[in-house]
């Protein structure tokens, strides 16, 4: 056993792991587009097939955390389970110097509080009405998952994105919790 070299430094768990760079695996790195408690999500350059997609890693500091791993690839089989043009879907997992993503669609627009922040109170009825088919869309999109046995967990504007044309997408399944007939597993860790 090699004794630990008391000068030897930890990276801070904010700043980026030894060997991570403006590339992951087949990703060039763009530019940060969102990311919450314990994940980030970039803009990115698939290489291999000349595609944008969106990245969500784990940010460096929750690497720490018992089963942050476990628990992105719980949020893409979440994702895999359900087909719905308003749910994001996840094209794939990996990992590339010890940091673990996923690989979504890039989708350009805002999400669903940005945009209704933009537009003031929906005061006549075309504003009304595109509010009401984005919220009936949104609800459609829930009900697909809930048929197919998975609960959200985390609904909210800032995780549902709106297309420029128009269209909502739920993003996030990080906090999808399995529907057993009414109560999710007890004990269960839901928050990613």
């Amino acid at each position: 056993m090699n004794p630990v070299d008391p000068k030897r430094r930890l990276p801070h768990p904010r700043r980026k792991p030894p060997g991570f760079t403006k590339e992951l695996g087949d990703f060039r790195l763009i530019r940060k587009i969102g990311g919450g408690g314990t994940s980030e999500v970039f803009l990115a350059e698939q290489v291999s097939l000349g595609r944008r997609a969106a990245l969500k890693l784990i940010r460096p500091g929750s690497l720490f955390f018992t089963g942050a791993r476990d628990r992105l690839l719980a949020e893409a089989r979440a994702a895999a389970r359900i087909s719905h043009p308003a749910i994001c879907p996840i094209f794939e997992t990996g990992e590339a110097g010890g940091i673990p993503f996923l690989v979504m669609p890039f989708i350009e627009g805002e999400n669903l509080a940005a945009w209704i922040r933009k537009r003031g109170r929906p005061v006549d009825r075309e504003s009304r009405d595109s509010v009401l088919s984005i919220l009936a869309e949104t609800a459609r999109a829930l009900d697909a998952a809930h048929e197919a046995g998975l609960v959200h967990g985390d609904i909210k504007p800032s995780n549902i994105l709106v297309t420029s044309g128009g269209r909502p997408v739920i993003l996030d399944f990080g906090m999808a919790g399995h529907d057993d007939g009414g109560t999710l597993e007890e004990g269960s860790f839901l928050g990613f």
